[in-house]
């Protein structure tokens, strides 16, 4: 059973859904849970994932979608966000090994879910430790606390 996702407004992105993600897969705590779930520890301090906020030290974004399968969420950055106010984002992430996992940011700043879920930008998981996310940022190195 899938869980599809509306943005923090409750407006239901249909076309996104329908071309995009197959949401839901094969979460830790139930089968339409994101797969990361949990609270973890980065080189920049603690982050909280669940299928509906994505939360670090600097802020909280809304989980807009997200397929286990591709290793793939769109996140709505907050209103008060000091770089992308109210835009969308795409992470991905490597399979979970063990209690650790990486993640990279591939796209971010657009203005509608849409975008970023159709997205070809991609990131090199072969050596997530060294590089591989593209040439704005690293991977960021996930481990388990919760």
């Amino acid at each position: 059973m899938a869980r599809i996702h509306s943005n923090r407004h409750g407006a239901l992105r249909a076309s996104f859904f329908a071309a995009s993600l197959v949401l839901g897969g094969c979460g830790s705590d139930g089968p339409n849970d994101i797969e990361i779930q949990g609270t973890w520890s980065s080189d920049f301090g603690v982050e909280t994932i669940s299928s509906e906020l994505w939360e670090t030290d600097g802020g909280a974004q809304t989980v807009a979608s997200f397929d286990n399968s591709e290793n793939v969420a769109v996140t709505q950055s907050p209103p008060d966000d000091m770089f992308n106010p109210d835009r969308f984002n795409k992470i991905v992430w490597t399979e979970p090994d063990g209690d650790a996992f990486y993640y990279c940011v591939v796209d971010f700043g657009f203005e509608s879910a849409e975008l970023p879920a159709a997205s070809t930008s991609s990131a090199d998981d072969s050596d997530p430790e060294n590089s591989g996310c593209g040439g704005m940022f690293a991977w960021t190195k996930l481990t388990r606390i919760e």
